[in-house]
């Protein structure tokens, strides 16, 4: 998952130790929210630390209906089919949606805080889970949650749940990779959840005038291969070279 900024309080030892009780109850509560909605729809921005936010809009619909759009692209997932549209080549793959292809495309990245909306097995996974009080941002008032992602790193994640209906509207994610400590941070412009049945239109894809269908071959063309004859091949139906490096530890 992306690295996500850590920005913790500083609190009396004492008054930390009486909201750990809490934790974990607040989780659950944002799990159950997002679980138990029909439907979900976020704005949201992320944004590395020194760097320019990215922005994205997420649409989900029980049981396997969404629609991601990012700066970059378009993702439908409509119940038979996930359907990627790349914007700027206007170019489209399509392939088959089975479950393990769905799980993958809404738990990655920036997207995976809102995985329990799917799943009720997400928070379950998180580890040290502790309460750190309300805070006030955004004219809300906001339930301040800290826990450690699974993983074996020091993954520290803080969520910002509003006090009405438990669902994160910031999130802060810290992650050292080496001695380098990696921040991001997520920022909810809008959300709504619903509990009508969803239209189903909203995920059917409709390839743009002058779009094109890739080929799986065209999708991978561009990416390293560590099989010779799987790369040979992938070349040979695009037309393309072969460019081979070797190494060694030595």
């Amino acid at each position: 998952m992306r690295k996500i900024l850590f920005c913790a309080l500083i609190v009396a030892s004492t008054a930390l130790a009486s909201a750990q009780g809490t934790g974990a109850q607040l989780l659950q509560k944002f799990n159950n929210a997002l679980y138990s909605a029909k439907t979900l729809s976020v704005t949201y921005s992320v944004t590395v630390v020194g760097s320019a936010p990215i922005s994205y809009q997420i649409e989900y619909a029980k049981p396997n209906l969404a629609k991601i759009e990012t700066p970059t692209e378009r993702i439908y997932a409509d119940g038979a089919n996930i359907t990627t549209f790349y914007k700027k080549q206007k170019t489209y793959f399509k392939k088959k949606q089975t479950e393990a292809e769905f799980v993958k495309a809404v738990t990655k990245g920036d997207l995976y805080i809102w995985a329990p909306f799917f799943s009720d097995k997400i928070t379950g996974t998180f580890k040290s889970v502790k309460s750190l009080g309300t805070v006030s941002r955004k004219g809300m008032t906001l339930q301040k949650l800290e826990f450690v992602m699974p993983g074996g790193r020091t993954n520290v994640v803080t969520y910002y749940l509003n006090n009405t209906d438990f669902i994160a509207r910031q999130a802060e994610f810290s992650v050292m990779t080496g001695k380098v400590r990696d921040l991001v941070v997520l920022d909810a412009k809008s959300l709504t959840v619903g509990t009508a049945d969803p239209n189903s239109k909203l995920f059917a894809f409709n390839p743009p005038d002058g779009s094109r269908e890739l080929t799986e071959a065209e999708l991978n063309a561009g990416k390293w291969y560590t099989n010779l004859d799987e790369a040979l091949k992938v070349a040979k139906d695009t037309n393309k070279v072969v460019l081979a490096y070797f190494g060694a530890d030595w």
